[in-house]
């Protein structure tokens, strides 16, 4: 990093805060991962819930601050991850934030958290975990979600997933068109510039080049993927949520997710569809994140009840 870019990230890390605890770990590369975390007013012991940032290039504090009275309110504590490149708000090195923007990037500095705090990272954590994502968050919610044994719920917003991501940008796409009044000629050449863009993308996936605020090294990554299976192994409770009227993941993907889960007779889905709101509904909608934070307050009292400890409590007493 530059002298000029360290000033501002100095003056950024003594002033974001604002009652978040901000931590920094080591990544292999020896960089820096930023994260922040509100523990709980009273309880000694507690789980904690992880909220997981959607795919803009912003810093994830304003995810936290939306959740953590909530969570910290149902007796947990919460944790927030910066993405690489990332050290808070207005303190972006987008250099390095395009160079490793991606989501297995993403998804291994999550399971290097929950690595950390399975040594102690964290006093007072009970080894309970519950996750929480929207759009590129959701995602990683549930790759992650079955790679982390002491899960106790998961709450996802926007995702998808039903059907794979270069289809649901096709719908986007032929929704575009329609919504816009295109004619069919119109179309058809607008179609055939996303499909240009598309096999440009796959021929070149660089970080140096962009298409729509990301980089090809995303996109190209981001349109191979078909989140279904992923959410179909999750086993703990799964509260996924998205919105009718949303402009950026058709809800039909997400239909078919619930269509998925009823088929193979999993019962641990709670579907809700939004009306009235966009892609991201995480920042519109108050009366989701209550909603949301309701029903993990639920899965905590049931949970409660029937004394469950995970084997990595009962090994550590």
């Amino acid at each position: 990093m530059n002298k000029r870019f360290l000033c501002v990230y100095f003056l950024c890390a003594m002033f974001l805060c604002h009652g978040a605890e901000r931590f920094e770990l080591l990544r292999e590369d020896k960089s820096t991962l930023i994260g922040y975390f509100d523990p709980p007013a009273i309880s000694k012991t507690f789980p904690i819930a992880i909220a997981l940032q959607g795919s803009p290039c912003e810093s994830a504090l304003d995810l936290h601050r939306q959740f953590a009275e909530q969570v910290n309110g149902l007796g947990m504590g919460l944790i927030t991850l910066e993405k690489q490149g990332i050290y808070g708000p207005d303190c972006i090195d987008e250099t390095e934030y395009n160079k490793t923007n991606c989501r297995p990037h993403r998804i291994q500095d999550y399971l290097s958290l929950i690595q950390k705090l399975n040594e102690g990272f964290i006093p007072g954590w009970d080894g309970r975990i519950a996750l929480m994502g929207g759009s590129e968050g959701g995602a990683v919610t549930a790759c992650l979600a079955h790679q982390v044994p002491n899960l106790i719920a998961a709450i996802i917003f926007s995702s998808g997933g039903g059907i794979p991501c270069l289809e649901e940008v096709k719908v986007v796409v032929n929704r575009y068109t329609m919504g816009e009044g295109y004619s069919p000629e119109e179309a058809q050449t607008f179609h055939e510039f996303v499909n240009s863009k598309l096999e440009e993308i796959f021929r070149d996936p660089t970080w140096e080049k962009k298409f729509l605020d990301y980089t090809h090294k995303w996109w190209a990554y981001h349109l191979g993927r078909h989140d279904i299976d992923d959410l179909l192994k999750i086993e703990c409770p799964l509260y996924y949520s998205h919105s009718v009227d949303d402009d950026r993941v058709p809800i039909e993907s997400a239909d078919v997710v619930a269509e998925k889960f009823q088929e193979k007779g999993k019962t641990n889905l709670t579907y809700r569809r939004i009306c009235g709101y966009g892609h991201d509904i995480r920042k519109s909608c108050d009366d989701l994140i209550q909603d949301a934070c309701f029903w993990l307050g639920k899965v905590l009292e049931e949970q409660n009840k029937t004394n469950e400890i995970p084997d990595c409590v009962e090994n550590s007493l």
